[in-house]
């Protein structure tokens, strides 16, 4: 059902239709883009953003009309066609020495890099909507904060680059927990390309061990050996030994699922060695588990049942799903 804005401003632009008044076709054109917005009909309004742009209106106008088209794209899932619709406003405001839009423009170009997984320019842009925002002066020009629409939540990382790269490596953790890893993938391994560039190691750290752990999840091995064994040889540099255990039990479930269970066994031998150390419970019975699979799997089936039975009250009542697959072994299935 179209809405009373919705009509009314249709009904206006018809009024005017004929006129040769750019700027009053302009405004008409933009009225209806903003009721169109808000009605919900994202790629309606960015139509009408859009002819408004080319009405040959002032510059005021048209950087005007190109924000609300490059929010209504973005509404849209038009990303390519929002970016450009930013640039082209930013342009224009930047003409018009409006410091506040150029800051917000430069903003929602971040957000837009973001999302379509351009890590490096989303912190290029962040910076530069700093940047506008130092050389704003203190009260907007009027009208700069209606007429460029904010794409994101307030919380989007566009503060600063230090901000961006802590915001995706908790977003990544976030996003694996609650969506799955297809979709933390690259906010993970946007994060680790961050703190690789900018030099923190810790940050590094932490990301390739996240990213490790999302390798495996779906069932890319190969890159999950890589990330994971880059996260071994930084957190053995960086003093981390008390994650060398989840490390090379994440290493040797692994190589189980590759096939390389000679490998595997030393490496699950020695995780089950470091979590007696730590007194991890869980970590200890779920790294026995895949010592015994290893063992199993090279022949020697008598101490992988063993292991089994002592890995069983360490993961019963604590690890639901350790303890099935644990089941499952033991059952010879």
């Amino acid at each position: 059902m179209v809405s009373d804005a919705v009509r009314d401003a249709q009904g206006a632009l018809e009024q005017i239709r004929g006129r040769h008044d750019a700027a009053t076709t302009a405004l008409a054109l933009l009225r209806l883009g903003r009721a169109l917005a808000a009605d919900g009909q994202a790629a309606a309004a960015a139509d009408a953003f859009g002819i408004a742009a080319t009405t040959g209106a002032d510059v005021e106008l048209q950087a005007e009309a190109l924000a609300g088209a490059a929010a209504a794209c973005y509404r849209d899932n038009q990303l390519d066609e929002a970016l450009n619709r930013c640039h082209e406003a930013l342009a224009r405001f930047a003409q018009l020495g409006d410091a506040h839009a150029c800051s917000r423009l430069e903003a929602n170009c971040a957000i837009l890099h973001r999302d379509r997984g351009e890590w490096e320019r989303a912190a290029e842009a962040a910076e530069r909507s700093k940047q506008w925002q130092a050389a704003a002066p203190t009260a907007p020009a009027f009208g700069s904060a209606t007429v460029v629409p904010a794409l994101g939540r307030p919380d989007d990382p566009a503060a600063s680059e230090a901000d961006l790269g802590a915001a995706l490596e908790h977003d990544a953790g976030r996003v694996l927990d609650r969506y799955g890893p297809a979709q933390a993938l690259p906010a993970c391994f946007a994060a680790f390309t961050h703190y690789r560039r900018t030099g923190d190691e810790a940050g590094c750290y932490r990301s390739v061990l996240l990213l490790g752990t999302v390798y495996q999840e779906l069932g890319r091995w190969n890159d999950a050996l890589r990330a994971l064994s880059d996260a071994g040889q930084l957190a053995t540099a960086g003093g981390q030994s008390d994650d060398l255990p989840f490390i090379r039990a994440g290493l040797a479930a692994t190589y189980v699922a590759i096939g390389q269970f000679e490998v595997g066994a030393g490496l699950a031998a020695a995780a089950v060695e470091g979590y007696r150390v730590s007194g991890d419970r869980i970590g200890l019975g779920r790294a026995m588990v895949t010592h015994g699979q290893c063992l199993a799997a090279l022949g020697d089936h008598a101490t992988a049942r063993q292991i089994w039975e002592s890995a069983h009250p360490l993961l019963s009542g604590y690890d639901p799903e350790g303890e099935q697959a644990l089941a499952s072994l033991l059952q010879g299935r």
